[in-house]
């Protein structure tokens, strides 16, 4: 077993609430995204909508939002208590390809819960 070293990086961990998956490609494509952050490791749930990421207390969260609104999705970050943190709320504006022309409309929207904005 390592001894954990005092010149470690520290690290953060974040539970983003993701809109908008609805396949497993969707799932792959936004991990793909935050993993090629530097440092960053993240495992998303399509069930629960959400992605557990594990990342350098250096990288702010507005990148790990950056990066799944990259891959087309809506994102925030889950405050302690299971509320997503409003102020670090990023909109996609398009629905990617292989799910047809529903435009920025997820599929909380469309089976009547309605997205915050």
């Amino acid at each position: 077993m390592e001894a954990i070293t005092s010149d470690a990086e520290p690290r953060a961990e974040a539970v983003l609430e993701i809109e908008g998956m609805t396949c497993a490609s969707c799932v792959a494509r936004v991990e793909k995204r935050l993993v090629r952050i530097d440092g960053v490791s993240a495992s998303v749930n399509l069930a629960t909508e959400s992605a557990r990421v594990d990342y350098p207390s250096g990288v702010d969260a507005a990148a790990l939002i950056a990066a799944v609104r990259e891959a087309g999705y809506d994102a925030r970050v889950r405050q302690r208590g299971g509320h997503a943190h409003e102020a670090v709320h990023a909109s996609a504006t398009g629905a990617h390809d292989e799910h047809g022309s529903q435009g920025g409309m997820s599929m909380m929207w469309r089976t009547g819960r309605a997205r915050h904005r």
